[in-house]
């Protein structure tokens, strides 16, 4: 196929997927299913094909009693970076890339690369788990820059941080608290959806 006749397609999120049309083979499709039960909450991207059935499938964003851990001393599940699962839908012929609004000004941008060169290499939305006390919240979350060398759970983005755990990494300066600081300099972080952030990734998609 002619390269600028190619079927490209920008997505902002998974559920999209179905839209898109493979470059290879009419006989290739892409399935979408949300899962949200006791045993399993997750995501699942299918590339199917008519004589052949399923050729590729992986579950995204999920969590659940049905899935073991890396390992039995952690809860932290193995997950497939969208980098490598857009890859091995290249490789059926699906073009999609994730589109990224650029939303930041120049002063958040500053930010950001204050905190790339003080090692806080990745960005998330991050839930925190809070002592149980009657009738009060449950839960906070929040946005924060980590070091991920020292916080390889939260590479999860279901995963949920214990107060305890979020009080630790605060004392060891691993961890810092973009909410508070957004309120006083109106910083805008909703591009950042559900997923676990590079920092070096946000600077680049914002230079272009």
């Amino acid at each position: 196929m002619n390269e600028s006749r190619r079927l490209r397609y920008e997505i902002t999120d998974w559920s999209q997927v179905t839209d898109c049309l493979s470059n290879n083979s009419k006989d290739l499709k892409l399935r979408y299913i949300e899962i949200s039960d006791e045993d399993l909450v997750g995501k699942l991207i299918m590339v199917e094909h008519n004589v052949y059935g399923t050729m590729f499938s992986c579950l995204v964003e999920c969590r659940g009693p049905i899935l073991s851990t890396l390992s039995p001393m952690d809860d932290l599940y193995h997950i497939l970076p969208m980098d490598e699962i857009l890859a091995e839908l290249r490789k059926f012929g699906f073009e999609i890339f994730f589109k990224r609004e650029k939303k930041l000004t120049g002063d958040q941008l500053s930010y950001l690369m204050n905190l790339d060169q003080l090692g806080f290499e990745k960005i998330r939305k991050l839930t925190i788990v809070l002592p149980y006390i009657p009738h009060q919240p449950k839960y906070r979350t929040i946005v924060v820059g980590f070091m991920a060398c020292s916080h390889p759970k939260w590479l999860d983005n279901t995963y949920q941080c214990p107060q305890t755990e979020y009080q630790k990494a605060v004392d060891a300066g691993t961890v810092v608290n973009l909410t508070a600081i957004s309120q006083s300099q109106n910083f805008d972080w909703s591009f950042l959806g559900d997923f676990v952030l590079s920092i070096n990734d946000i600077l680049a998609v914002n230079s272009i």
